[in-house]
């Protein structure tokens, strides 16, 4: 029997879970967020191994995606095609070459079928895809920098409509064109500019956005301010913003991030930004706190779209460029991947979307610091909840008339284990200081009490109640339950083996417990999850 392409849509739409009915789409009038086709804002939690569509076995993906899809991450970061960063480039894990000829050209009837194949798995479990179809790379030995400047202009063109044309309706594609891609380098630009029209005139529902570069000429100088911005590249390479650049791409190191995220939210026009890159765990050698840092520091200061966390050994899924010694499986759970899990459970439980910086330090009047101990928060426009990342144990001093209503409640969320602390509530009128429970970093929300929201990190403002499930053994599922200590929830334990959501059983647990069906009826590739249906 032939497979085609058609048949993987059939097979992603048929299990596809209640997640975002994708494809994702800008907000209507200008603003700074996705929404899926519903209506609902989207957030970004989201991982970057780039290697896995090449790197390893389709059971290997099935491993990576079920331990993601359980974290709640929603969004991956993947090259479909490899240059350099995978055993045997440019051949993926079976031996199977993606061009019989020149790069670019002739593509491999089997080895598209299989990324077919994988796209559709990423579907299955509700993943958003940003998917790089030739990552440049610094210099011509990290990348396709040498087969981009030696093709033709036909030669782009024609591989940009064989993508689009190919992919048009697979619904959670975003393009992200470039990868190290520095805009000082002659020629380069106008390839992927031939790139990402042909892309969007065959796949015009499709976003696209592009990785510029954290180094220039050759990776022997720093960019400014830490790292190109897909704005910040495309104003040195056009002159203008192309109209088919839908989203800005922040990458940045540590000591910027904030800077950045910060500059690409305030610029005139400017796009919805991400935190595609920034320094990687293990790679760079930051602690579980830094790597904490410098995520609130991007979300709270101006990547409203949410961002790609990455570990050294994640990215390169045991490829010839991993040198932690470290498996990628081991690193599923790691500090960083955990605090990625959290940051988008607090995010998702409040209106992220119309999150606006408090650069000018009107909400957070006193105790932000600077440097490595700066504290930075974010108000959302319509007055209803503060987010406060406060780094060290220092007092800071929080202008209450900027919430909504005549009572604010205000919880400690933990971000190392998402665990939700009530501190108490308070007239909205005058200054509150705020002293973090220990020395670890801690996020200070405050909120609108009429609003009625649930702790931080439970549940979300868009009744999308979905929590984590981890597989507890061969047919074994066990639901994690994120809630207030000491306190009992009750949940449906439901499956969509037969296309709709079907009720399997019921279960309660509290903030620190588990509850366990058994699902040895089902098959072990079924997608399951938990929904709360009451306090």
């Amino acid at each position: 029997m032939k497979i085609t392409t058609a048949f993987f849509l059939l097979l992603a739409a048929a299990n596809a879970g209640a997640g975002p009915a994708y494809p994702l789409k800008i907000a209507s009038g200008g603003q700074r967020y996705l929404v899926d086709q519903h209506g609902a804002p989207f957030y970004m939690v989201g991982d970057a191994p780039q290697t896995i569509m090449v790197q390893v076995s389709t059971n290997d993906l099935e491993t990576y995606l079920v331990d993601r899809a359980a974290r709640g991450f929603n969004t991956l970061w993947v090259y479909p095609v490899d240059a350099c960063d995978q055993t045997g480039a440019p051949n993926n894990y079976y031996g199977i070459p993606p061009f019989d000829g020149a790069d670019f050209t002739a593509e491999d009837p089997t080895y598209w079928a299989l990324v077919d194949y994988e796209f559709s798995r990423m579907a299955y479990y509700g993943m958003l895809v940003l998917a790089d179809p030739g990552f440049v790379g610094l210099t011509p030995a990290g990348g396709y920098m040498n087969s981009y400047l030696n093709s033709s202009d036909a030669t782009i063109y024609a591989y940009g409509n064989f993508l689009g044309n190919r992919y048009k309706n697979f619904t959670n594609i975003i393009w992200s064109l470039g990868g190290d891609a520095d805009p000082n380098q002659p020629g380069l630009y106008s390839k992927l500019q031939d790139l990402a029209v042909a892309i969007h005139s065959n796949a015009p529902n499709q976003l696209i956005t592009f990785e510029a570069a954290r180094y220039i000429n050759n990776g022997t100088q720093d960019a400014p301010l830490g790292g190109y911005s897909s704005m910040d590249a495309a104003l040195i390479a056009f002159g203008s913003i192309p109209s088919w650049l839908s989203l800005n791409w922040d990458y940045d190191v540590f000591a910027y991030t904030q800077l950045g995220a910060s500059n690409n939210y305030w610029r005139a026009n400017a796009l919805p930004a991400l935190m595609g890159e920034d320094w990687y765990e293990i790679g760079h050698g930051l602690t579980p706190m830094q790597l904490r840092e410098e995520a609130y520091w991007e979300c709270l200061f101006g990547c409203n779209l949410g961002r790609i966390c990455g570990n050294a050994a994640i990215w390169t899924m045991g490829g010839p460029k991993e040198g932690t010694n470290l498996t990628w499986q081991s690193q599923l759970g790691s500090p960083g991947s955990v605090a990625e899990e959290e940051l988008g459970r607090l995010f998702q439980s409040r209106e992220f979307w119309l999150l606006v910086p408090d650069v000018r330090n009107t909400v957070m009047t006193a105790g932000y610091q600077s440097g490595p101990n700066l504290a930075v928060d974010a108000k959302t426009s319509d007055n209803h909840t503060v987010i406060a990342y406060i780094p060290t144990q220092n007092t800071v001093t929080m202008a209450m008339n900027n919430i909504s209503g005549s009572v604010a409640n205000a919880w400690w969320f933990n971000p190392s284990n998402g665990v939700p602390a009530f501190i108490a509530s308070y007239y909205t009128t005058g200054t509150k200081t705020f002293t973090p429970p220990d020395t670890n970093d801690w996020v200070l929300v405050l909120d609108d009490a009429s609003q009625n929201y649930p702790p931080p990190g439970v549940g979300s403002v868009l009744g999308m109640d979905s929590l984590s499930i981890r597989l507890a053994g061969r047919r074994m599922y066990q639901l994690t339950v994120s809630g207030l200590p000491g306190q009992t929830y009750t949940f449906q334990f439901t499956t969509n083996v037969n296309g709709p959501w079907q009720t399997m059983g019921v279960g309660t647990a509290n903030r620190s417990g588990t509850f366990s069906i058994n699902v040895s009826a089902m098959p072990t590739d079924t997608f399951y999850r938990a929904v709360r249906s009451g306090d």
